[in-house]
């Protein structure tokens, strides 16, 4: 099946923005997708009736497997406007396994070592749907939960009078969960809580 470009776009469901950037794309800075995220991102943060900004893209910005460094470009591009407009949750793929951040923000010192921060973004690599399984290799501080099996995360969203709630579980093919988390906004406030 051929789509037609662009092949970078957002939308809206509920109060959650959805934010897909095309890693196979030009996304340099100054190119027409740069362009579009950050005009996408500026709009989303500062828009009331959006509570919740999930980016999704194939090549891993941070990652477990540090050999997989394709991608420092996009991390030293993206990173960084993630922060500035408060990306919630990043979903990644490429590496075939299951594993996410703590919540994490740029380190403009040292890329290689970003600075865990409960106002950062919390990133997952979900490359667990089918292929052929990819091992552990390394484990950076900013790692937590891994998981060497297939499986799918699913992640939802609560709302209630005075705040909202985004619950994340990964199950395994068996339905069994192997990780989960949640972020709850509530009075300005965030709070971050799950596996380590």
């Amino acid at each position: 099946y051929e789509l037609d470009p662009p092949y970078y776009y957002s939308f809206n469901y509920g109060n959650v923005h959805f934010l897909s950037i095309a890693t196979e794309f030009d996304y340099q800075e100054g190119s027409e997708q740069y362009q579009f995220v950050v005009e996408d991102l500026e709009s989303a943060s500062s828009n009331p009736n959006i509570k919740w900004i999930v980016a999704f893209y194939h090549g891993p910005m941070f990652t477990e497997n540090l050999d997989h460094d394709d991608y420092e470009d996009l991390r030293d591009i993206y990173a960084p406007l993630f922060d500035q407009y408060k990306v919630d949750l990043a979903l990644q793929a490429s590496v075939h396994n299951y594993h996410r951040t703590f919540p994490l923000q740029y380190n403009e010192d040292d890329p290689e070592d970003p600075i865990i921060n409960s106002d950062g973004t919390i990133y997952t690599v979900v490359g667990s749907a089918g292929a052929s399984l990819e091992p552990f290799e390394d484990y950076p501080e900013y790692i937590g939960p891994v998981y060497f099996g297939h499986g799918f995360l699913d992640v939802q969203v609560t709302n209630n009078e005075d705040s909202s709630i985004l619950n994340a579980r990964f199950y395994d093919n068996d339905g069994i969960v192997q990780d989960e988390f949640s972020i709850t906004k509530s009075n300005g406030e965030k709070v971050i809580t799950g596996k380590r």
